[in-house]
This record gives structure tokens, C-alpha cells and sequence, in this order.
């Protein structure tokens, strides 16, 4: 495959490593929101309540779950092809795909070296390290430039500018050319979910520039190629959020005193409430797409862990999955790196949720119907790359004004 692909020894060690660790580690469950989810009325992505919890079994109550490898299908076909050295079968977007995991292979080492320092210096200051302090700055900038902004589409991505202060990559590495890119990473509508993602990733094709913030989503018609799948790597894009990550799923919806801290579970509420939105913006802009299902990937830089979330808006269907490991000792994850490399390219690589409807009534995420009167909200009108979204007054929570008693009518 020339310089689009990897070479055979390395395809068949990659092949190998991802099919088994898909089939055995890497398993997605089916989330639903609980009752208390505040989705319907104006909250910050940081105040959201989405009370989600693990969908099971109703006759043995055991997790309904998913492989990695039946959702991303054409990812792991890609693959097999590499393996059997096919790679001359793979098509164009694939094999431009093949040529950035071989170009960060290339690299790894280098990569490797300047993100592992800086998590070291991170985890070093454990619990001190609060969402918004230099350390988790700089991780944020150093997962941008080491690992993610590598493997996304067009190794392309956008740092939300409240990171900013801290300039550019602090791993201290000469052979480190860090040069982040900023902008307004703000998604939602101020009457209900809104606020700022850490990262994006792909490319600025389709994020609005600051010039529009104002503007709302508009339904536009897409060019798929004869796959069904887009075509224009400009088009992908990949919202990233880090967390301390020591949650359950399965206890997301403990009362208070039970076995999850107040900000792991505001770690949960925050991060769904983010993929949430940012699909229902993909599905309005991009409707044609034959797949529907858009990934959130959730970093916990203190274990280095990371999930994967995804939500499908059109058929109403929400995934979580297992933590996986980013490094495997001092070095890199291979089966992480591929795996990461799978979801930002999720566009091509992803097969989404093909099953009946009748099955899928069974693992609804039921998102509609909390919202109730503010789907139009969230189907029409949600903004993106917004810097500042204005305040929203509310009535409730308070006790009425004089002046809202003194000219009110007698009933």
C-alpha cells in the first residue's frame, strides 16, 4: 500500500492485538437517564442531573452490553484486510485513515515520552490538581498534542480557549513543535444543557467561526460517498472531556451518603450531558448520515483511564464504555492507540446501531421524553462554538417579587 499503509509485520501484530483485546476487554452498556435528569430547564453541562443508570436483564437482571468490534465493524474489516495484507482493497478514505496510525507509529516513541511526562507530573499532584488548575491544563494541551490531535481526521482539533493562559505544550521535549489551537468550544442553547467542551477534534469544516455565535444549528444536506459514509474528513469532529474517573455506572444514582463522591458523580452527570447535545448538533447539521452514533471520548488523566460514550439521537440510544487503559508500563497502549484511532474516525470506522426497532425500545435512552416541551430546543436550535452563552432568568427557586404579587391578577 505504499506510504498509506502500515507495513505487514506491523499489520498483522496490530491486527491481531485489537481483534482479541475488542472481543475480551472492551464491551459497551446501554445507558438510561433517571428521573431526576434536569435536561428540560437551563443548566450549565457542570449543574446537569442526568441519573443515568446501567440498562439490564428484566427476568436476570444482568448488564445488556455490546463489543466494541460489532460496533465499529468496518474498523475491525479494515484491519482484517491489513492483516491478510489486502490493503490494496481498502478505499481512499480508509487507507488516508491508515496513514495517520502509521504516521503516529512512526512517532510513537517521541509522543509517548512527552505525554508520560506530563501525567506523571499530573498524578504526582493527585488530588490538589482542581478541573481548572495549571496541571490539568497542561494535560488537557499535552493529550491534544501527543495523542489525540494525531490520530484524529486531518490531525486537526480545536482546545477550548479558557485553556489558553497556559500557551503551549509543557512537556519540555526538544523535539516537541507544539503549536495548539484555540477557540470557542461552548455547545447547548442557555435555556436548557449548555457549556464548554475541554476538546475537538477532526477539522473546523462545519464549526462555526466566532464571527457566528449567535447562530443556531441548521438542518444542511451532506455528499456520502457509495458507502453511505461521508466522505469529506472535514466533516468529522470528536468532543473530549477529562474527569477523575472513579465512578460505577451501576451506581450513578446512589442518594447522598452512598458509595460515589459528589464529583464523581457530577464527573458522570457532565460528561453525558455533553455527548448528549454534541449528537443532537451532529444529527441536526448532518441528517443524511447513514450512522447516527457519536462518540464523547472521557479522559481520567489521574488513573489514566479513558471511556468511550456514545450517543445515537435518532434512534435514542446511549453507550458507555469499560475504562481502558491509555499506557500499558511507560509506554503506549497499542491496543489503545488503535482503539482511539477506531472512535475519531468514527465516521468511516463506526457501523452504528442497526438493530429492529422493536429491539432497540428495549435499551432507549428515552432523552425525548425528559425533555418534553424543549425538544424543539434540542432538535432546531442548539449552538455551537459559542464563547459566552447569556444568562437565563428564572422564576423558580424564589420566593415572587413584590412587584410580581402587587400587579398580579385575583384569582
Amino acid at each position: 500500500m505504499a506510504s498509506s499503509s502500515v507495513n505487514e509485520e506491523e499489520g498483522t501484530r496490530l491486527s491481531e492485538n485489537i481483534l482479541k483485546f475488542s472481543r475480551d476487554s472492551v464491551q459497551f452498556g446501554f445507558l438510561r437517564l433517571g428521573k431526576y435528569c434536569n435536561a428540560s430547564d437551563c443548566y450549565s453541562f457542570t449543574n446537569a442531573t442526568c441519573n443515568v443508570r446501567c440498562i439490564k436483564d428484566e427476568i436476570d437482571g444482568v448488564a445488556l452490553v455490546r463489543n466494541f468490534d460489532d460496533v465499529f465493524s468496518r474498523g475491525v474489516e479494515v484491519l482484517k484486510k491489513l492483516k491478510s495484507g489486502d490493503g490494496t482493497a481498502l478505499k481512499q478514505h480508509d487507507k488516508n485513515a491508515v496513514k495517520i496510525l502509521n504516521t503516529f507509529l512512526k512517532e510513537k516513541e517521541l509522543h509517548e515520552k512527552s505525554l508520560k511526562k506530563v501525567l506523571d507530573r499530573n498524578q504526582r499532584d493527585g488530588e490538589s490538581s482542581s478541573p481548572n488548575s495549571s496541571r490539568e491544563i497542561e494535560m488537557t494541551v499535552a493529550l491534544a498534542e501527543h495523542l489525540l490531535g494525531q490520530l484524529s481526521p486531518g490531525q486537526l482539533y480545536v482546545i477550548d480557549s479558557s485553556f489558553k493562559s497556559n500557551g503551549k505544550c509543557s512537556c519540555g521535549e526538544d523535539n516537541c513543535k507544539s503549536s495548539p489551537k484555540y477557540g470557542s468550544n461552548g455547545i447547548g442553547h442557555e435555556e436548557v444543557w449548555h457549556g464548554s467542551v475541554d476538546i475537538i477534534l477532526g477539522s473546523n469544516e462545519g464549526i462555526t467561526p466566532e464571527s457566528s455565535i449567535s447562530s443556531t444549528v441548521e438542518l444542511v444536506e451532506t455528499t456520502e460517498d457509495e458507502d453511505g459514509y461521508e466522505s469529506d474528513e472535514d466533516q468529522y469532529t470528536t468532543p473530549i472531556k477529562k474527569i477523575k474517573d472513579d465512578t460505577n455506572m451501576e451506581d450513578s444514582d446512589v442518594s447522598p451518603g452512598g458509595r460515589m463522591k459528589q464529583t464523581a458523580i457530577r464527573a458522570v452527570n457532565q460528561s453525558v450531558a455533553e455527548t448528549i447535545v454534541f449528537a443532537m448538533i451532529q444529527e441536526a447539521c448532518y441528517p443524511n448520515f447513514q450512522n447516527h452514533l457519536i462518540p464523547n471520548i472521557v479522559i481520567d488523566s489521574q488513573s489514566g483511564h479513558f471511556r468511550i460514550l456514545m450517543y445515537d439521537a435518532k434512534n435514542d440510544v446511549f453507550l458507555c464504555s469499560v475504562l481502558v487503559p491509555i499506557f500499558n508500563g511507560s509506554r503506549l497502549h497499542m491496543t489503545s492507540v488503535i482503539i482511539l484511532w477506531m472512535v475519531l474516525h468514527y465516521r468511516i470506522f463506526c457501523s452504528g446501531i442497526q438493530d429492529d426497532p422493536n429491539k432497540l425500545g428495549q435499551v432507549k435512552c428515552q432523552f425525548k421524553e425528559k425533555v418534553a416541551e424543549k425538544w424543539e430546543i434540542y432538535s432546531r436550535s442548539l449552538k455551537f462554538c459559542v464563547s459566552r452563552f447569556p444568562p437565563v432568568k428564572k422564576d423558580s427557586d424564589f420566593f415572587p417579587t413584590n412587584e410580581m404579587l402587587y400587579f398580579g391578577y385575583k384569582f
